[in-house]
């Protein structure tokens, strides 16, 4: 396994001021496994990949591979390490979460915005929970092929308008405090891929919240999020493979997009949907595609 890692999250005290675009608490810095030490500031990665893209790590200073000695690694052996088991929530706290929608800021912006039929049958399919957290948040269950709860994205919304409230994101398995917890994620919206013909396309888009609106304004797609560029990658995608996939980067982010396809062996189309309906605002902002549909 790798010595030097990025540091997994256990809270907001993991996260830092970002050197480059200086936000805060988006910056993941890198640590020694062998000490568990963190390594100098400037050795890290924003997650903000489309609007910052900051990511250096131990591989790009010389000094600090002389200082390590780290071992270059051959592919064999990288293939040999030893992988951690992947770690799931129990599914009586996934049940537990699928109540109190008056309470949920996202479910009410959803009923506010659409049909209210329309919007009880997203929350249903995507299997939209509630927490506590922040009075009213929303959670995005990561739900596999096989109906494995990976974790949920735990998101603060405004009801009025379904804008996410920034800062507000954590996990469940981190609220929860569930040690040495191993998070591999997946899709958003992937269980969905046994609900319906093997012959229906699959929309992906960056963010949850885009994917549960696209799948009432656009039903005829099986909607999925990555839920971060840095998830579209050849483990996550991999079983797809056979379908139509149509990628909708949000706007600004194609060439970043196309970069990640590149590396991986589904074959896939990008859409210029949002690229054609784009003007001044929209462009500044990095809109995406329920950006458009919420704005008419």
């Amino acid at each position: 396994m790798y010595r030097f890692i990025l540091e997994p999250y256990k809270g907001q005290s993991t996260r830092f001021r970002c050197p480059k675009c200086g936000k805060t608490s988006v910056y993941t810095r890198y640590i020694d496994r062998d000490t568990m030490e963190r390594l100098d500031a400037k050795f890290g990665k924003c997650n903000r990949e489309i609007k910052c893209g900051y990511h250096f790590s131990q591989y790009n200073d010389i000094s600090v591979l002389s200082k390590y000695s780290i071992s270059v690694k051959s592919e064999e052996s990288v293939k040999n390490s030893i992988k951690l088991k992947n770690s799931y929530i129990n599914s009586d706290i996934f049940e537990k979460s699928l109540l109190c929608y008056k309470q949920n800021d996202f479910v009410k912006g959803l009923y506010n915005r659409f049909d209210f039929q329309q919007a009880s049958e997203a929350v249903r399919r995507y299997r939209i929970g509630t927490s506590k957290k922040w009075g009213g948040a929303c959670v995005f269950w990561q739900l596999d092929d096989r109906l494995n709860i990976r974790s949920g994205k735990i998101i603060k919304y405004s009801a009025s308008n379904l804008r996410r409230i920034k800062k507000n994101i954590t996990w469940v398995h981190s609220e929860l405090k569930m040690k040495d917890f191993v998070l591999k994620q997946c899709l958003f919206g992937l269980h969905l891929i046994n609900e319906r013909e093997k012959n229906a396309t699959i929309g992906i888009v960056e963010s949850e919240k885009t994917a549960v609106v696209c799948s009432i304004v656009f039903p005829e797609l099986i909607w999925m999020a990555t839920g971060g560029i840095h998830n579209l990658k050849e483990e996550n995608v991999n079983i797809l493979k056979g379908r139509q996939v149509i990628l909708f980067p949000d706007l600004g982010a194609t060439e970043k997009w196309r970069d990640k396809v590149s590396h991986i062996s589904l074959p896939v189309q990008i859409s210029d949907y949002l690229e054609v309906l784009a003007y001044d605002k929209a462009k500044e902002e990095g809109w995406d595609l329920a950006d458009f549909v919420l704005s008419r």
